[in-house]
């Protein structure tokens, strides 16, 4: 459950802007801009019933690199998962000295019922 709804969110990920920026998992690639790498980084917290474990809350890092001020990305990135209902923050926007990109981190949780 919690593996296939990983893969949806990649998935609807992908699809942003009908595939105008390419996503990955895990790993950045040498290539140019823009690009979206995303990893799912452990459980931030989990709601227990019956006895049980019944929702877990996934940590997501995003991070998305761009060359261009003022890019449409970050908007778009806000909407994707603000729709969603997806709890997120910017946590940071960085210039890349060595790779001359503009660097978005976005850190989000994802509920996912079992």
């Amino acid at each position: 459950m919690i593996q296939a709804s990983l893969r949806q969110f990649g998935t609807d990920l992908a699809s942003l802007d009908a595939g105008e920026y390419k996503v990955y998992h895990y790993w950045r690639p040498l290539m140019q801009a823009p690009f979206i790498v995303w990893a799912e980084t452990g459980e931030a917290r989990d709601f227990h019933a019956d006895n049980g474990k019944a929702e877990v809350l996934m940590n997501i890092d995003i991070d998305a690199y761009t060359q261009t001020e003022f890019d449409p990305l970050l908007d778009k990135l806000f909407a994707f998962l603000a729709g969603r209902k997806i709890p997120f923050s910017l946590d940071s926007v960085e210039f890349e000295e060595d790779t001359k990109l503009i660097h978005y981190s976005f850190s989000a949780e994802m509920a996912v019922m079992l």
